[in-house]
């Protein structure tokens, strides 16, 4: 996280908020008490802090499909199952 220096996106912690006030009979009210508290606001923080490392992750690697029938996957790794998997 600090090598990449990714930090909690604000517009997205807000539009996390917003989601999920828009549930409320109160959207407004719950808006301003999440933001009311540093750590009420902080648990919205780590849920789009963590969606940014998948993305991040995500951009860095390369994902290859590798065919595979359900016993092949389900085999154990001691019972010989495929490289890569």
């Amino acid at each position: 996280i600090t090598d990449n220096g990714l930090k909690a996106d604000p517009k997205r912690v807000r539009e996390a908020v917003e989601q999920m006030a828009s549930t409320y009979e109160a959207p407004q009210e719950f808006v301003e008490y999440q933001y009311a508290d540093r750590e009420r606001l902080g648990q919205f923080e780590a849920l789009v802090l963590e969606d940014q490392i998948v993305e991040l992750v995500l951009g860095q690697v390369e994902v290859e499909d590798l065919p595979l029938t359900f016993d092949q996957l389900t085999q154990s790794e001691s019972a010989g199952a495929p490289t890569g998997v």
